[in-house]
């Protein structure tokens, strides 16, 4: 059987290049040729802990995008009419049919069957536009879903913990929608100075001030109208509740009744239980929301959003590395040294 190569996990950072089988084009599906794979911070928390619980090896990756290798001949009419082989294209993330244990994005082929193709996008890269930036559309497809989800609108204040990708992808769109004040507060001085790259009106590093007493000085003493925590921090999460605007300091600046939104949405470890003041989310009226994923009508407003340049995608690619380096671009990604790397098969 012809081979191809994978970025096999054997446990925590125990990441191995080797030469598996090449999936074949299912007769009612597709053949992706996989050209670049984002690394997620869902797949560095994956594959830096016991993930599979044991079960290993195992095969991540979700961020895709690439080329149609070969189209099966009961494939449905609607990718038939609008897709040939060679098309440079975008695969929103998809499960495992029959629940194989190596299928996954970082590798040179995924065999997309029909069932999935029911349940996926698959977008067409416009000529010219790199395919490395086209998976962007992935993780900025949620952070649309989250925006979208708590609304957040022309002259609202935002302040955002963590300037990962996330956190920047944040800070960009909520400006898109018309905020007026964004904030990013970071404990890394590095990513902090990565951040002012991006849609940032203020900087605060945690390590230094404290973070809570900033954002409230930032904010006239009120607190931001939306919090979002975008890290894995289980602190991040307490300390958002205070940078939130509650509902009497906005009726004392003559706004709403309403609290302000705090928005959890990174995860945290499944084992770590945070503490929250819920007296002080009683009290003051605050909205709690917790965001994950996102629809199909979202990711292609997201791609679009991507492929017709509202939010310049190179300012987040920090580094392009052969999927053989996969160690070296955690590494860098753990650090905090990227903002996104993204690896070539």
């Amino acid at each position: 059987m012809t081979k191809m190569k994978a970025a096999l996990m054997y446990g925590p950072n125990d990441i191995r290049i080797e030469q598996i089988d090449k999936p074949e084009c299912p007769e009612d599906g597709i053949l992706f040729n996989v050209k670049a794979v984002g690394l997620c911070g869902s797949d560095i928390r994956n594959l830096t802990t016991d993930s599979r619980g044991g079960k290993y090896p195992w095969l991540y990756g979700h961020e895709h995008a690439g080329v149609i290798a070969e189209i099966g001949p009961n494939v449905k009419q609607e990718i038939k009419d609008n897709f040939e082989v060679g098309d440079r294209v975008f695969v929103s993330p998809f499960g495992r049919p029959g629940a194989t244990d190596l299928d996954g994005g970082f590798s040179e082929y995924r065999a997309i069957h029909g069932s999935t193709l029911e349940r996926v996008n698959v977008l067409h890269v416009p000529d010219g536009f790199k395919i490395e930036y086209a998976i962007l559309a992935e993780p900025l497809s949620s952070v649309f879903s989250c925006q979208e989800a708590v609304n957040i609108k022309s002259g609202q204040s935002v302040a955002i913990l963590g300037a990962g990708p996330i956190g920047c992808f944040h800070s960009e769109l909520a400006k898109l929608r018309g905020a007026s004040k964004v904030i990013m507060v970071e404990v890394s001085e590095d990513r902090l100075e990565m951040s002012k790259n991006f849609a940032v009106d203020y900087t605060v590093n945690g390590s230094e001030v404290d973070s809570i007493e900033a954002v409230r000085d930032l904010t006239d003493g009120v607190g931001a109208d939306v919090v979002i925590s975008a890290n894995p921090s289980g602190k991040g999460q307490q300390q958002a509740i205070y940078m939130c605007a509650g509902f009497r300091d906005m009726m004392a600046k003559g706004g709403t009744n309403q609290g302000g939104t705090v928005v959890f949405f990174g995860g945290i470890p499944k084992d770590q239980l945070v503490e929250l003041d819920t007296n002080y989310i009683h009290y003051n009226g605050l909205w709690i929301y917790g965001h994950e994923g996102f629809t199909l009508p979202q990711n292609r407003a997201a791609f679009n959003i991507i492929v017709n340049g509202h939010i310049k995608a190179e300012k987040f690619v920090s580094r392009i590395m052969p999927l053989e380096k996969i160690n070296e671009a955690l590494e860098l990604a753990i650090k905090g040294e990227v903002i996104k790397a993204v690896l070539i098969p």
